[in-house]
């Protein structure tokens, strides 16, 4: 037994990577997010279009 061990063959094992999947994830979910609160706000404001286009049959108070 020599005592020194051979550094070429114990490499380290560098951090994991998983390569752009969770990149295109968090992108997916930013557009998805964007695209659902366009979708609502724009639902909003179609039912706020139609109720005020809309003449009253009763009177308000």
């Amino acid at each position: 037994m020599s005592g020194v061990s051979d550094v070429s063959t114990t490499r380290r094992r560098g951090p994991h990577r998983r390569g752009p999947m969770p990149a295109v994830l968090a992108c997916l979910l930013v557009v998805a997010a964007l695209a659902l609160g366009v979708w609502v706000q724009f639902g909003e404001r179609q039912a706020q279009d139609t109720a005020a286009s809309r003449p009253r049959t009763f009177p308000s108070r």
